[in-house]
């Protein structure tokens, strides 16, 4: 570095450029120069900039925008780096791969519109793709078509159709309704006429309403009630089907057939005039095929019919199942029933029903405000029991024969109670159970085909005031009464405690006697065994010295034999010498034995 030619002096590093790569030279006038590598440059003022590299594979191109506003593509693979000048910008962009039966529409600049058929290698460019789907209907499939100009058109599949959005508004695959089998379907079209079609099917609805028929099944114990369109009604027995037709029938239900058990009757009317048939149309193509399976007899227990007005009458015993005809109805009782709100009350129409019980039957109820002779009001219960003897009579003489039993009974029970004062009427209640009492009740039962089997007259309620001073009185008698059973229950009972404490007593002294007589028992045999058992051990003891003095003795025999001196032995055997010795022997004329005796001093 020279001080005087040099102000500074810098390193710097070159600017290395690798190959493959390039790079833009910037004078500081703004002239440029484009290097490529590899190269090393000494950048001086320089101002050095890497150019944009742009790389396209196979399925890719280039899209590059001259200066002059020119557009130039460049397919790949290519590798192109962009100039500072001559290039506004560069894309890479994908090429379209179009496969086998796709299509796209390409729309020019000048608005052409061009169509593309796969499969292809489409390199678009500036121009849109727009792609044009394939709708494909299957075989249960069809093609709902709306044009651009707003015709619409359907296609059953198998089909297929490119939607393009320049033809179509749209192309919807829809699906074909199916009738499974066994079902039916009604198919309404836009003119209003209806068709009937039975699966299985597929149908094209194509703008068509469609609505499946419901179906009614009717079981052995079930009948089929169809209301026609025209007013005409028509009842089918089960077992038996049939598909409501929206055209001809009004209603279709299942009601179950009227099962009459033994004892019970059904009323039935019917019309003297013949029923209008129904329309045809209702045989082979509404019944499904069950008439291998014959209905029940709707009347197997039915009386002969009876004029009654406009309509005849006839009855229908059980047991049977009953479908009425279609020109049918029933007779409804209505008679007095229990009132929901009171159980002890009965009000008009309180009991409905269709089955009449033939059985003997029974009803309770309670004649209110029954006045005695001495003005006492009272309440009167009582059970009436009857049985119903001519149905026919009574079907034309009453509407309701409960009502008329309760005014008759009511009537009989008054007429009893006003002739008699209340102690007396009480003391005569037992009256009541007897049918000789109720003469306008037997009367009206035999009018309208009843018979009053028994009535139980089960007791009678009064005011409160007059029911607490019969019930005072009652209470006096019944206390004394109870007390004099409660005494002599009480001198009983004292008997019977006196009874068992001796009874305890002597048991006491024979439990404890035989206590004594166990336990003297029990010491005997101890007593017992102990000295048995002292006596063995004695007899033991006995025979054991026994035994070994023997032994001795046998031992002392035979040292006697050998010539020894026993007493000189035995005195040795002792180790000391005897206080006193006394000697026996023998040698005396006629066996004698001398004796004798010396005292031994130490």
């Amino acid at each position: 570095e020279d001080p005087i030619k040099h102000s500074s002096v810098t390193v710097k590093d070159l600017y290395t450029i690798e190959e493959g790569q390039q790079v833009i030279v910037w004078s500081p006038k703004g002239d440029f120069s484009v290097t490529n590598g590899p190269a090393r440059l000494m950048p001086g003022e320089n101002r050095i900039e890497p150019a944009k590299k742009h790389t396209a594979n196979d399925n890719q191109y280039l899209l590059i925008t001259t200066a002059d506003g020119k557009t130039v593509i460049k397919e790949g693979p290519i590798e192109m780096f962009q100039h500072p000048t001559q290039h506004t910008h560069i894309r890479v962009e994908s090429v379209h791969l179009l496969k086998d039966q796709e299509r796209v529409a390409l729309q020019e600049n000048d608005g052409s519109r061009t169509i593309v058929d796969g499969p292809r290698r489409l390199v678009p460019g500036t121009r849109k793709v727009t792609p044009i789907p394939l709708k494909v209907a299957h075989e249960k499939q069809y093609l709902s078509v709306m044009s651009a100009e707003g015709e619409e058109t359907f296609k059953q599949g198998p089909c297929s159709l490119y939607a393009d959005p320049a033809l179509y508004r749209y192309v919807n695959v829809e699906d074909m309704y199916s009738v499974p089998s066994g079902y039916r379907v009604a198919v309404w079209e836009k003119d209003g006429s209806c068709t009937l079609v039975d699966g299985p099917a597929n149908l094209l609805p194509a703008g068509r309403t469609i609505n499946e028929c419901s179906l009614y099944s009717a079981s052995s114990k079930e009948y089929i009630a169809i209301t026609y369109v025209d007013g005409t009604k028509e009842h089918i027995p089960g077992p038996a089907a049939i598909f409501q037709d929206p055209v001809k029938h009004e209603e279709v239900k299942v009601n179950p057939a009227i099962n009459l058990n033994g004892g019970e009757v059904l009323v039935v009317y019917k019309q003297k005039q013949k029923v209008q048939q129904p329309p045809a149309g209702t045989g082979e193509a509404d019944l499904l095929d069950l008439s291998s399976c014959p209905p029940p007899a709707s009347a197997g227990g039915s009386s002969g019919s009876q004029p009654t007005g406009d309509a005849t009458r006839r009855l229908v015993y059980g047991p049977t199942l009953y479908v009425p005809a279609a020109d049918e109805w029933l007779h409804e009782f209505a008679w007095h029933g229990k009132d929901p709100k009171d159980a002890t009350k009965k009000i008009p129409g309180g009991l409905r029903f269709q089955k009449l019980r033939l059985v003997p039957d029974q009803m309770y109820y309670n004649v209110c405000d029954v006045r005695t002779a001495d003005d006492a009001l009272v309440v009167c219960k009582v059970m009436v029991f009857f049985e119903l003897i001519d149905l026919n009579k009574m079907l034309d003489a009453t509407v309701d024969p409960i009502g008329d039993f309760i005014n008759a009974l009511s009537a009989d029970i008054v007429s009893f109670a006003t002739l008699l004062p209340y102690e007396l009427f009480i003391e005569k209640t037992a009256a009541l159970n007897d049918l000789e009492s109720y003469p306008n009740l037997r009367e009206r039962a035999a009018k309208i085909g009843y018979e009053i089997t028994k009535v139980v007259y089960r007791g009678y309620e009064a005011s409160d005031q007059l029911q607490r001073m019969h019930n005072a009185a009652i209470e006096q008698r019944t206390q004394l009464r109870l007390d004099g059973e409660t005494e002599e229950k009480k001198q009983e009972l004292e008997d019977l405690k006196l009874t068992k404490e001796v009874e305890r007593s002597i048991r006491r002294q024979e439990l404890e006697q035989k206590e004594v007589d166990h336990k003297n028992l029990l010491q005997r045999k101890i007593n017992e065994e102990k000295i048995h058992s002292e006596q063995r051990k004695n007899e033991s003891e006995v025979a054991h010295m026994q035994s070994s003095n023997e032994a001795q003795l046998r031992y002392y025999r035979e040292l006697s034999s050998l010539g020894l001196d026993l007493t000189k032995y035995m005195v040795a055997r002792e180790g000391n010498a005897p206080d006193k010795l006394i000697q026996i022997g023998g040698g005396g004329q006629g066996g004698a034995f001398q004796l004798n005796q010396k005292l031994v001093l130490d």
